[in-house]
Parts: C-alpha cells; structure tokens; sequence
C-alpha cells in the first residue's frame, strides 16, 4: 500500500569517474572489488554517495536500495547501473546522487500524503562480469551471483523530522493560509492499553432498577485487538471494584457489575450480590448456557474494601481487599468449560437496570482490564475521593448511633405502654388517663449524660411523639424516617420566621440528625448548604456527601444536583 506509487530512479547526473590507478603493471592478478562511502548516512534526498570499484573483466556495476516499513519488507526504491568495459585491472571512484520516492524523505503538506514510517533502508552495490553471449541478460546481474559485492546501512529520519518539500507552485491565499494553520502541528497519537477506569467518581447506588452503562469498543492497536480476539474463547481479565455496602440484597440478587449482551442476555462476567451477602458470578459458555458460583465468604457492611475478580480460562479468582490492601478473603473455582467473553458484543453495567435491581452502596473507582491477569499487588486502582470516602464512613457512624436511639426509645415507650394498658380493663380511671391525657413518654433515660447533651433536641423531639400512633407499623420501619420528618420541619418553621436565615448555622446539626433517619429532602439542604456557604463556610467535600447521601435515598432533586456535576 505504501510503496505502490514508487518509482524507480535511474540517476542520470553522475559526475564522470576518475581513475585512481591509472598505471598497468603485465603480468599480476587482479580482484575485483567494490566499496561504499557516504558522508552522511541518512536517508535524503540527493545524498552523494562515493563507489570506488575495479573489474578485472567487462562489468556491470549495480547499486540498489532496499526499504522496509511496518507492513512491507524488502521493497526496492532506487536502482543505478553502469557499464565498465574498458577501464579493467583500474581501480575508479564514481561519484551517485541517491533518488528516493518523496514519501520517505519528505514531511506531508498539501500535494504529499501520507508520509511512511521507514524502519530501516539497505542500500547494496555489486559487480557482475559480462560475456559477449550474455551481454544484455539482466539475470545474471543479481545480488548473489555478484564477483564483488557490498552493502551499507541508511538511518531512516522520522516523518516530522523530515523537511517539506518546495514543490514550486503557488497556492491561492486561503489554501495557503489553511496549510499554515496545521503545518508545524505534530498529532499525538493517543496512548491505548487494556486498563480502563470505568468509573473514577464516587457514585451512589439506590438500591432500584438505576445504574451506570459503559461500552467497549475494539481496539485501535491492531495488536491488542489481535490478543482480544485470540481470547474470546479462553477469557483473561481482571475487574477491580471499591465498594461501601450499606445493606445485602433484598432479593435473590442485586446487580454490582455484570455484561449485557447483543441479545439482551447476560454474559460474562456477571456479578451480584445475594440476600447473605455473598458474591454471585456468572458465566456464559461456549456452547451456550451458563454457569454461575457462589463464594463461602460475605462481603463487609459500611465500610470501604475492593472487590477484585480475575478470568483465566476456566480459573476464576475472587479477593476481597481492605483499605490498608491487606486481603481479608480468597477463594479459587477451576473448571474445564469454555467460557465465551466478548466483550465489544454488548455493554457493562455498573449497578441496577431494567434486567436486575442495585445494590444499595456506594461504588468508588471501578478498573477493568481487558486483557490481562493481575495479582492483588499488581492491580492499580487507588482511591482518589480520600476525604469524601472518610465523610462517608464518619457520617454512617453518627447515623448508627441516632437511629439506634430511636428504636431504643420506641421500644421502653412502647413496652411501658403495654404494661400500662394490662390494667386499663381492672382501672377505668386508668383507662380514661390514657384516652383523654398525656402521651405516654419516657422520663428515666437509659442513656448516659454526654449522649443526652449531645442528642438533646432529638430526645426533646422523641418525647413530643405519640408511639401509639396506627400509622407506625408493629416493626417501627417507619419510625426513623418519621422522627427525621418531624425534624426537618422543626427547621423549616424556624428557618421560615422573620430572622430565620440569621440562624441557620444552629439549624444544621437538626438537618443532620433529619437526614440520619433517613429523611433525605434534609440531605439536599445540607448540600446546598455546604456548596454555596449559605450561613457558614463553603465546604466541597460536605456538599458532594450530602448529595451522594440524598441520591443514594432516592431523593430527586440530589440526584439532579449530581447529574449537573458529571454534565
């Protein structure tokens, strides 16, 4: 393809030879020989190079250049030749001006295209005899058949090394202005592995029919796309996920990454989470069903550790990796199937859709690579949200304590009550006390001083509550989102008064408490708090929580907050 427009050039200026042993001496052997010399061994235009040659007998002396791209090899670009039929037993100097086809020695512009990377450029020169039978047959002129023969080697210059060629026509003013717009930009070639990070933000996963599409396509390096078609019978990958799990699946299983493809059906790999906690992975088969494992360890709840998942053949290794990179768990399955991975045939997902819910957790970087089998120490995939990732853990460790305190407080009102109500059918005083009067409330505190300072508003809050209420379901799932209702509505109707933005700083630990129990309408006020430092100071890393938090609880308007940040 490169070299199809070559032309051979059979130079024509040549400067005339001179002899360098112009004396005869009878009666002494000869040996032909033939020797190269170039100042500058590149490969230019008009380069002179030095032959200096004897023939014993009547000759043809032969110069001939042989380049080598990446596609093709041992493509011949110039050709010289001379005969020599009377200057015998004399050693001569013939001074060559090499021709070489402008794609090799010239950088592309308007009327070269295309320029070709040369690998390398032998240029060859021989002596071959003549006979008066034999005298025109250019077969007995090669290479090997040569009595004396000699080669050099030419450094091939890189295409934007390369002058431009004055081609000695004029362009009209807007072609010519055009070109000098681009002329001295060199494109860079983009670097292509088989690491892909496919996803490198924090994303909060709400537990519904929602999640993240990616689609490869295939490679642009012929030889990495070489290797990934090699493998789609005998898979070799490796997919790395940092995962902070909120709760196991409420179904059989919930989706955490897993291949859709071209006819709507799982592929490999698939990867769930089950009701206990375990990893789920499916396989799809060469000859057309599918296998799926399950691992003997669960993963962790609310806390930060990766995932790590790796195919070779029929050999699946699965890791679960801590913060510090120590594995916690490993386990191997081997089979003797052949899996089919393809991986361009389809799409990635990351988390739920129409085919499976998600899991209820927040992902942080997720990396695949395509082609390759990688150890735990040889996965690179860090985290780089650190403090978002610690705000995260910080956050569900003060909400485990909240709502541990409502259910706590439920409990003892809601034990008192049952207690109270076994002697409303002997009392009707008592009945009538608990009909007309006071809702019943819990006065002896159980918790500790500091816990009460801390929490006050919120067990001031649980007092003013009626836990006898029907509309709190027997197993108090309700309740927590509940008290965080009555919260947040406390702070509206103080952020609501006349000086109420004055205050709004001191109604912040209330919106946190609120959006604890669940009540996550608080968790986008938070987050437009802490972004725009509404009352205190702008804090980025507050607001991207308060939105990740509110997104993962399904609240809408953070999810559109988030969506605008990844716009």
């Amino acid at each position: 393809v490169f070299f199809q427009n070559f032309v051979l050039s059979f130079g024509k200026e040549t400067l005339q030879t001179t002899a360098v042993t112009p004396q005869f001496q009878k009666n002494m052997d000869y040996v032909d020989f033939i020797y190269l010399n170039i100042l500058e061994k590149k490969v230019l235009n008009n380069s002179e190079v030095s032959v200096q040659y004897l023939c014993s007998k009547p000759c043809v002396v032969s110069l001939e250049a042989v380049a080598s791209s990446e596609f093709r090899t041992g493509v011949p670009v110039y050709r010289r030749r001379w005969k020599d039929e009377k200057n015998l037993n004399v050693s001569r100097t013939r001074q060559v001006h090499l021709k070489f086809p402008n794609i090799m020695v010239y950088r592309d512009d308007y009327i070269i295209r295309n320029s070709i990377i040369v690998h390398s450029v032998i240029l060859y020169a021989w002596i071959s005899h003549k006979s008066a039978t034999n005298y025109d047959d250019e077969q007995n002129e090669d290479y090997q058949a040569a009595v004396a023969k000699n080669y050099t080697f030419l450094e091939a210059v890189p295409p934007f090394e390369r002058p431009y060629k004055d081609h000695k026509v004029c362009l009209q003013w807007g072609a010519d202005y055009l070109w000098m717009l681009q002329a001295n930009r060199i494109p860079q070639c983009p670097h292509e592995s088989d690491g892909v990070q496919v996803l490198e933000f924090i994303y909060a996963s709400s537990g519904e029919k929602t999640g993240i599409v990616k689609k490869f396509e295939q490679f642009e390096n012929r030889e990495l796309e070489t290797v990934r078609q090699h493998q789609i019978d005998y898979p070799m990958f490796t997919v790395s996920i940092w995962l902070y799990l909120l709760h196991h699946c409420e179904e059989d299983l919930c989706g955490i990454l897993y291949f859709i493809d071209s006819k709507e059906m799982y592929g490999t790999p698939a990867v769930f989470l089950t009701e206990e906690g375990y990893v789920h992975i499916q396989m799809h088969l060469m000859r057309g069903d599918d296998l799926a494992v399950k691992t003997s360890f669960s993963l962790p709840l609310k806390q930060w550790f990766r995932l790590d998942i790796s195919f070779k053949g029929g050999q699946i290794e699965v890791s679960s990796v801590g913060k510090n990179l120590k594995r916690h768990h490993h386990q191997s399955f081997t089979f003797r199937e052949d899996f089919y991975y393809d991986d361009t045939a389809g799409y990635f997902v990351v988390g739920g859709s129409g085919y499976v819910n998600g899991i209820e957790a927040f992902f942080g970087p997720v990396k695949y690579y395509r082609l390759n089998v990688l150890e735990t120490e040889q996965i690179s995939n860090p985290l780089h949200d650190k403090d978002t990732m610690e705000q995260i853990e910080l956050y569900y460790e003060r909400c485990m304590d909240i709502q541990e305190i409502v259910y706590d407080y439920r409990y003892i009102v809601r034990q008192g009550e049952k207690t109270h109500r076994s002697c409303y059918y002997e009392n009707r005083y008592l009945e009538l006390i608990h009909k007309y009067g006071e809702k019943s409330k819990c006065d002896a505190f159980v918790w500790g001083k500091e816990l009460k300072e801390k929490y006050h508003t919120l067990f001031q809050l649980l007092q003013e509550m009626d836990f006898s209420s029907p509309e709190v379901l027997e197993d108090g799932s309700d309740i927590v989102v509940e008290v965080g209702q009555k919260i947040f509505e406390k702070v509206v109707k103080g952020l609501s008064s006349a000086n109420g933005l004055s205050n709004l700083a001191s109604s912040v630990p209330l919106l946190v408490d609120s959006s604890c129990c669940g009540y996550h309408k608080a968790s986008y006020f938070l987050a437009v708090i802490f972004e725009t430092g509404l009352g205190v100071p702008v804090d980025s890393i507050k607001g991207l929580l308060y939105s990740l938090v509110g997104a993962q609880g399904n609240e809408r308007l953070s999810v559109m907050n988030l969506g605008y940040k990844h716009y």
